[in-house]
């Protein structure tokens, strides 16, 4: 993932282990999401570690998105290769990715996945008041960010008490675009244009949800999700920040603002957490400046603000030290600094006690081998890995890994520490 010489273009000389499977086309591309597995992309996204120069060339034009610190540790951003024959085969497609993060001369890139053209709008302006927004009728004494798939941002569980919206705004990432946009791609919907919506279609939601572009079949992220009878969106935005008179719960007051963040729908199904980071981040970024905006409006500090942002993954180092828990703690850590009230909440995960994690001391191993099962559901096509974590100080090399498929021996696979041999 460092930036090497340019004779030798290849996309395995700036990425890592997840990015090289996900996008080959011989290993994880049939398995991935369907903007990586239609081929090859001229548009795609992808986080930056450290400091670094992100500019674009004549040929490559880079979009960071809102931020609310000028100065992240991990930057998000997407970028668009203009050169980039779609016809060329995934060869070109690969020398392409790598001459693209040679030509940003940065620190450390992460590729993330894959944007559809349409949702890039023809001009971008990251400080422009989005377009139609006008400031909530009165100062918000709370700020609800939620994070989530299939938002319904029309429903009457987030009106006020005239029957205006409560949602200020909402960022469609992976929605078809607009002419111009003051997000780098997908589509800003504004509280104006919300109460435009609901005024124009009355009861016929889903023509709304078309008109606004929140409902798509032409794009797998966006799709018909709004058309089910029921979305993790709506489960999770109606506990977070709605109003039910079925539940019986006291209503949220008019003045809990609400900004919402709908992720492509399906950033859910790999669930090592490849490609989602740099949407995620965005998110937050995005809720936070959004949320500045809101403040300044009424000439205030920084309002009080809890997101509920209900992903993860099952996947990375598990200590805190990913670039996106890097990212997000520096975030809440420095709004803090100006709203004390600033909070993320997590959740604690779903996958109970599948068995997905392991872990062996010096004392496990016997005659060097360390030996345990590997369950892989019956008829999963999904990519399935498998990650070995040394400490820090452990020199990986001389390790070898040997996967046994059930029938052959009674383990299934093994950890091999052979001084001799090379790490595979």
């Amino acid at each position: 993932m460092f930036p090497h010489r340019h004779d030798d273009e290849r996309i395995d000389k700036y990425t890592g282990p997840y990015e090289r499977w996900i996008f080959s086309e011989d290993l994880g591309r049939p398995f991935a999401f369907p903007a990586i597995r239609k081929g090859s992309s001229s548009h795609i996204t992808a986080l930056m570690e450290g400091e670094g120069k992100l500019a674009g060339t004549d040929d490559i034009e880079i979009r960071i998105p809102p931020l609310w610190n000028e100065h992240p540790e991990v930057t998000p951003f997407a970028m668009w290769n203009k050169a980039l024959d779609p016809d060329s085969g995934p060869a070109h497609e690969d020398a392409e990715l790598a001459r693209c993060l040679y030509a940003l001369d940065g620190t450390r890139y992460r590729l993330n996945m894959p944007i559809d053209p349409v949702t890039w709008p023809a001009s971008y302006d990251p400080t422009a008041t989005p377009e139609g927004w006008q400031k909530p009728k009165v100062k918000p004494r709370v700020i609800i960010g939620v994070i989530d798939d299939g938002i319904p941002f029309l429903h009457r569980a987030f009106r006020d008490a005239a029957g205006d919206t409560r949602i200020n705004l909402c960022w469609l990432q992976a929605a078809r675009a607009d002419t111009s946009a003051a997000v780098p791609f997908g589509c800003e919907i504004t509280n104006t244009r919300i109460d435009q919506l609901r005024a124009q279609f009355g009861n016929q939601e889903v023509r709304a949800y078309k008109a606004a572009h929140a409902i798509d079949a032409d794009l797998p992220e966006v799709d018909t999700v709004l058309m089910h009878h029921a979305t993790h969106g709506a489960h999770i935005a109606g506990i977070a920040a709605g109003n039910d008179p079925y539940v019986g719960a006291a209503d949220l007051p008019d003045d809990a603002a609400v900004i919402a963040v709908q992720l492509p729908n399906t950033i859910a199904w790999d669930t090592s957490g490849f490609g989602k980071e740099m949407m995620m981040l965005s998110a937050i970024e995005y809720i936070f400046n959004r949320a500045r905006m809101i403040a300044q409006a009424f000439d205030s500090p920084e309002i009080p603000l809890v997101i509920n942002f209900s992903y993860g993954w099952s996947a990375n180092r598990h200590d805190g030290q990913s670039s996106f828990e890097r990212a997000v703690d520096a975030l809440i850590t420095d709004r803090r600094k100006e709203q004390p009230c600033t909070e993320l909440v997590m959740p604690t995960g779903n996958n109970f006690a599948n068995d997905m994690h392991a872990r062996f001391a010096p004392g496990d191993l016997n005659h060097g081998k360390v030996r345990f099962g590997w369950q892989l559901k019956p008829d999963d096509r999904t990519s399935s890995y498998l990650e070995i974590w040394l400490p820090p100080d452990r020199d990986p090399h001389g390790w070898t890994v040997t996967v046994i498929p059930k029938g052959l021996a009674s383990d299934s696979l093994g950890i091999s520490e052979v001084p001799s041999s090379p790490a595979l």
